[in-house]
């Protein structure tokens, strides 16, 4: 470092998007493919700014007058449809109030969770971020009845850049490719053989287990570093962990 004074580093970018990071490194270092970085980069990009456009027009016709379509809603009474952005480049309102938290909990320290709730009311002053504690009460495992009712296999959801669920069969999901208008839905049935929707609907569901999952070993290097904590209610919530 002495040889290079005027060597400085950047603070590294986070949320950035996987494929284009990739795809750039590529184009910079000029490297040799059967399928040209650049076209990849520019179809990735046009594929992001139709999802973009697709979004503002939704947005902007749910605020017309007598318009029926909703920007957000979750209780629709007979379809819901999800619209997936392209990863990377999903620019949503409240990705402000993400970078912002980000920006303050740089310069605050976090000992405890507690502290997380300081960071995120002090990022924001006008009008102030809430911060709403949640218990295990209202979280509930679905996972064990998906697995044993549905099979998603040949969705691909992955692949998805739509889905629609409708009322009136909710088992059969439609789903896109594209985000073209004229292109039509997608639909499979994703409920399993011998598996109807009435027994689906009867299941009792069960709470989410959310004890904590930190190992023993984990528990003893955070005790350990207790004596090096000058609030006495850090040091508490350390020694009750």
């Amino acid at each position: 470092m002495r040889e290079f004074p005027g060597l400085k580093f950047h603070r590294p970018r986070i949320d950035t998007c996987n494929l284009c990071d990739k795809l750039n490194c590529k184009i910079r270092a000029k490297v040799e493919s059967s399928d040209s970085p650049k076209t990849k980069l520019d179809l990735h990009h046009q594929k992001s700014e139709e999802a973009q456009k697709l979004l503002r027009q939704r947005f902007f016709s749910s605020q017309e007058a007598g318009s029926n379509i909703c920007s957000l809603s979750m209780d629709l009474e007979q379809s819901i449809e999800q619209r997936f952005l392209v990863s990377g480049h999903s620019f949503m309102p409240c990705d402000l109030d993400f970078a912002l938290v980000e920006k303050r909990k740089r310069v605050m320290n976090v000992f405890v969770p507690d502290d997380l709730i300081n960071v995120i009311e002090s990022s924001r002053y006008s009008p102030p971020l809430k911060v709403f504690n949640m218990s295990n009460i209202g979280f509930w495992n679905i996972k064990d009845t998906a697995d044993t009712f549905l099979n998603t296999t040949n969705l691909k959801i992955g692949k998805a850049v739509a889905i629609r669920i409708e009322k009136n069969n909710p088992t059969a999901i439609k789903s896109k490719k594209v985000y073209s208008e004229m292109l039509p839905w997608v639909q499979r049935d994703v409920l399993k053989r011998g598996k109807t929707l009435d027994s689906l609907r009867k299941v009792e569901l069960k709470k989410l287990d959310l004890d904590s999952k930190i190992s023993n070993n984990k528990k003893k290097s955070l005790r350990a570093k207790i004596d090096f904590l000058s609030n006495p209610e850090h040091k508490k919530f350390y020694r009750n962990f």
